[in-house]
């Protein structure tokens, strides 16, 4: 068995091996019945001695005539041959019969089985659908309703902090410094020694 690739024969042509770059340009070739290798270039974006070796295939299949002696060719077919055709449609494979012979390309579509019809949903089954839904949407909005809370009390917690500040500076209290403290508070006592000595060595080392 074979896949993708088919090696077909005409009577007096040579052999060709047919990839899906072939397919296209004997396809395009026989649309818009334009047997120009520069047109080959620009539709499939290919190079000149790519388009140039596709032509060469497809006049060996009868598909263009041979060039004259300006280089110009004429599309000789109306449809594309059945053996070209069928690889048009989309990939084939070729079988070896129990006497050794090999069929014509078949499209693989031939083999595939056709989608299964989708399954009827019992009343069971939506019932279980809709609890699933409820509980997800229930605890959804908990946690966005635990979240807004805790939003607000941070609000709260924010201006109640600043009335606390406003207050003390009003008494003539320096805020920075409140601050600063406030923050010293938190962390370890040897932690802010230890801080204290680097900045006073740096302090010496820089004369202030």
């Amino acid at each position: 068995m074979s896949v993708g690739a088919e090696m077909l024969k005409d009577p007096g042509a040579a052999e060709l091996v047919v990839d899906p770059l072939t397919v296209r340009a004997a396809q395009h070739i026989v649309e818009s019945r334009k047997a120009s290798v520069s047109n080959l270039q620009a539709v499939l974006r290919i190079g000149f001695s790519r388009a140039a070796g596709l032509m060469e295939a497809l006049e060996a299949e009868g598909i263009v005539t041979a060039a004259d002696n300006v280089g110009r060719r004429e599309v000789a077919v109306d449809v594309l041959p059945p053996s070209l055709a069928v690889l048009a449609d989309g990939p084939t494979v070729s079988l070896t019969g129990p006497n050794g012979a090999m069929t014509g390309p078949i499209p693989l579509d031939t083999f595939t089985a056709p989608p299964r019809p989708p399954m009827k949903e019992t009343a069971q089954d939506e019932a279980v659908r809709e609890k699933t839904y409820r509980v997800v949407a229930d605890e959804l909005r908990g946690f966005i309703e635990r979240f807004e809370t805790l939003a607000e009390e941070k609000a709260q917690i924010g201006d109640q902090q600043k009335a606390v500040m406003a207050e003390a500076k009003a008494r003539g209290y320096d805020t920075k410094a409140l601050r600063r403290l406030i923050a010293l508070r938190k962390r370890h006592a040897e932690d802010i020694a230890e801080e204290e000595a680097v900045l006073q060595l740096y302090r010496e080392a820089l004369g202030m």
